[in-house]
């Protein structure tokens, strides 16, 4: 049976015109939704494989499918980190989170 213990936070960016600032980059608007998930194990083929097109994977969790809507993002335990990998089983998603080389995240 499957419980969901933790909180995650996922992180969309809206889409549409942008506001720019004085240097001509883009205001990235974002929308954010707190779920309920599982922690699971990272594979450990996950950070072997990861680690060669320079990502590296922190955690796995499980949520409910319908709850996720392709955020490229989340916030866990208090760290942003990128959705690196999904995969999809009975109604469930679960999502590789972690860094991309040469990101530092919050």
């Amino acid at each position: 049976m499957v419980t969901f213990n933790d909180e995650v936070t996922l992180i969309g960016i809206v889409s549409g015109d942008y506001e720019y600032d004085d240097d001509g980059n883009p205001i990235l608007e974002s929308t954010e939704v707190t779920v309920l998930c599982n922690e699971l194990g990272v594979f450990g083929s996950d950070f072997y494989s990861a680690g060669t097109v320079g990502l590296k994977p922190s955690y796995r969790l499980s949520l409910h499918e319908f709850e996720y809507s392709n955020q490229e993002k989340v916030r866990y335990k208090n760290v942003t980190y990128d959705v690196l990998r999904t995969y999809k089983t009975d109604g469930l998603i679960e999502l590789t989170i972690g860094q991309k080389a040469g990101d530092n995240n919050d």
